[in-house]
């Protein structure tokens, strides 16, 4: 399997964004993607029908910064798209994270 999109997101003042994209599609930018803010840690992240194939296997998450604390996040998929949740060890927390999908 290979990497077919890498996506991270920032979050400031509590509102999520794409801050970077790779993808082995040289058309990809950072403007083909939607992100919502479903609310504290929850961010759903989609992008136009057709532009990658189905995933063949799990997503990958990683939280790209120092919580202190126990935290981590789940990532499931929606249709083109995905859906993550963040949290640290007192619940629900907006975290910077990046999603790696493979096809």
């Amino acid at each position: 399997m290979v990497p077919s999109l890498v996506i991270s997101v920032g979050i400031t003042a509590g509102a999520p964004s794409v801050v970077a994209v790779s993808s082995p599609r040289t058309s990809v930018a950072i403007g083909d993607f939607t992100v919502t803010d479903n609310g504290v840690g929850d961010t759903t992240i989609t992008w136009p029908a057709g532009i990658f194939p189905q995933e063949v296997a799990r997503s990958e998450l990683t939280i790209d910064q120092d919580v202190g604390e126990m935290g981590g996040g789940t990532v499931v998929p929606v249709t083109n798209g995905v859906r993550v949740r963040t949290y640290r060890a007192a619940g629900a927390r907006d975290l910077h994270f990046t999603v790696v999908r493979c096809w």
